[in-house]
């Protein structure tokens, strides 16, 4: 066997030790994806056509923080809880901590930080209504007391609407 060689046991990784060929990183979870690769090796999404270009770094995190701020689409239950809870738990902390900060500058850092937080969580809701089939509008039901814990009990359980729907595609489907 050649000593350039190596079998690999991950999927779209180059076979030789000399070949870097890495043709771009994956927009959902920022992998290397190889040269020829039609899927992602980690995630399994899909590689669009690149016409021979590669993705830098500074693309993907721009790709990253578009997709964080966008309200188009559909998410499904299971990404919606795993981005909601950690960050509502995280702004919770971040408002407790606020309680005791005595200089003006960090509060107003801490403000706004707060309020990007809430804004990811508002997009994040956005297209959770989408997944069942109802209008973003939905979400200022969230300004409304006792309904707000209701409605994000609702968003959290309700199953999202199987196959296309006006929003987009399934997200269990096309793995959005």
């Amino acid at each position: 066997m050649d000593e350039n060689k190596e079998v690999s046991l991950v999927k779209n990784e180059p076979k030789s030790l000399t070949d870097n060929s890495v043709a771009c990183y994956c927009t959902e979870c920022g992998s290397k994806i190889y040269a020829g690769a039609k899927f992602c090796a980690v995630c399994g999404a899909q590689v669009h056509g690149l016409g021979g270009k590669s993705l830098k770094e500074n693309d993907m995190r721009e790709s990253y923080i578009k997709k964080m701020f966008c309200y188009e689409g559909r998410v499904n239950r299971q990404k919606y809880i795993l981005n909601v809870l950690p960050t509502g738990i995280l702004n919770y902390m971040l408002m407790k901590m606020m309680e005791y900060i005595d200089s003006l500058p960090l509060l107003i850092i801490s403000l706004l930080i707060s309020l990007l937080l809430m804004i990811y969580v508002f997009m994040f809701a956005i297209r959770r209504c989408h997944d069942i089939d109802r209008s973003g509008w939905y979400c200022l039901l969230s300004f409304v007391p006792v309904v707000n814990f209701v409605w994000g009990i609702y968003l959290m359980c309700k199953k999202g609407t199987d196959g296309v729907n006006k929003y987009g595609d399934d997200p269990l489907r096309s793995g959005n």
